[in-house]
């Protein structure tokens, strides 16, 4: 009994197949024997076959039963492309082994040939995007063109972008991808990889194109990379190190979780390109990203919890009415404030909660307890006598600096 593989090949055939003609037409041009008349009207025969494949095409999909469509278009799209590669590699064959006098002939039907079947390639990829197998490896006279393409764009775009402050390391991340596949002639290239690039390309050569300060390229570069999901380890390790240089400088835990936070809320509100992935057999980087970003969260969160659980030795001895003394009038310790406030030596935006932390842990030699609002009163109102005294405070505490 016939399993259901060959039920749906069966199918198939006898869909019938589009392509028989042209078929045809391509070995015609592999007959070395054919005369220059010949191959001229096997030119004028392949490009009226193949205006009658890209009018007749749609019709003969919408008679296929819906089930069988996605694998009948597949069929004919690696047919095209066993096609491209016969031609390829027929163009190969020593010229000894053609006749010299058709030789001009000859070789400008190939490309004629290898043009018009490529044409066909991207009316299917246009036409019928939701069918095309975007992982299938292209053709070799395809690929040719796209690494000689590659080439020129990756001169082009490091020209370009040198010109602006953009971070040497992403440079170098952008343009790898062009560089490594160079390095590989023999490298095999799907559809999608060569979509991807040409969206990389496209968007680097938008963002060279304009104006940006180099922190705000910065920025605008990373953001077009996830956009394309350009989910490579090289360049997911310079995101987290970003974020982890970010978060060194962060003071306390309650600074690096609103950091994590703002870049969790970006990566999870970001845009990624429908069918864009530099690697296929990886998670997306905005998926990658998101999961780093929120182990990082969790462990500073639980970090957290234990430092309010189990107090560091030196908090368990503070006692819990302990407060600063200053030898110091109210009025004196307030313009001492505002003084080191207003300098910048004091970070804290907020005067109002200042003060009201102040007037809560310090007290001075004439007040056990400081008034929140005498406080407030003194700091907006310093006297003569009170900016005196406290500028021989500070005179005082210079003459040490110096002596010590």
């Amino acid at each position: 009994m016939p399993d259901q593989h060959q039920k749906g090949n069966e199918y198939l055939t006898s869909m019938g197949y589009e392509f028989q003609y042209i078929e045809t037409l391509i070995r015609n041009v592999f007959d070395s024997s054919a005369s220059k008349e010949k191959l001229l009207q096997l030119r004028n025969a392949i490009a009226e076959e193949v205006e009658r494949i890209k009018s007749t095409f749609s019709l003969k999909v919408l008679s296929i039963e819906k089930n069988q469509v996605e694998r009948f278009f597949q069929y004919h799209q690696q047919a095209l492309i066993n096609l491209l590669n016969n031609l390829h590699k027929f163009s190969l064959t020593p010229k000894e082994e053609r006749s010299i006098n058709m030789e001009p002939t000859f070789n400008e039907l190939i490309r004629f040939s290898g043009y018009q079947l490529e044409e066909i390639i991207k009316f299917f990829q246009t036409d019928f995007h939701s069918y095309f197998d975007l992982d299938i490896h292209i053709p070799e006279l395809t690929r040719e063109r796209v690494l000689k393409a590659l080439k020129e764009s990756s001169i082009l775009l490091e020209g370009n972008l040198s010109k602006f402050e953009i971070d040497p390391a992403l440079l170098a991340i952008c343009l790898s991808t062009l560089t490594d596949l160079l390095k590989e002639p023999d490298l095999k290239i799907t559809y999608r990889k060569v979509n991807w690039i040409k969206g990389l390309i496209a968007e680097l050569l938008q963002l060279g194109g304009a104006s940006h300060e180099g922190a705000l390229l910065n920025t605008e570069v990373q953001s077009m990379l996830l956009h394309l999901n350009y989910n490579s380890n090289a360049y997911l390790k310079y995101c987290t190190n970003i974020i982890n240089h970010e978060l060194s400088k962060a003071e306390t835990l309650t600074c690096k979780l609103e950091k994590l936070a703002f870049h969790y809320k970006v990566v999870s509100q970001s845009r990624v390109k429908p069918d864009f992935v530099f690697d296929l057999s990886s998670p997306s980087l905005k998926e990658q990203l998101s999961e780093w970003i929120l182990e990082e969260i969790q462990f500073l969160e639980r970090k957290q919890q234990l430092s309010v659980a189990f107090p560091s030795p030196t908090e368990e001895h503070v006692t819990k009415d302990f407060k600063l003394v200053f030898d110091m009038s109210v009025s004196q310790f307030a313009y001492f404030i505002k003084t080191l406030t207003e300098t910048g030596v004091i970070q804290n935006k907020n005067v109002s909660e200042l003060i009201r932390f102040l007037a809560k842990f310090v007290k001075t030699k004439r007040s056990e307890n400081i008034s929140y609002e005498s406080f407030r009163i003194k700091y907006y109102n310093a006297e003569d006598n009170t900016k005196g005294a406290v500028r021989n405070l500070l005179h005082t505490a210079i003459g040490y600096i110096n002596n010590n």
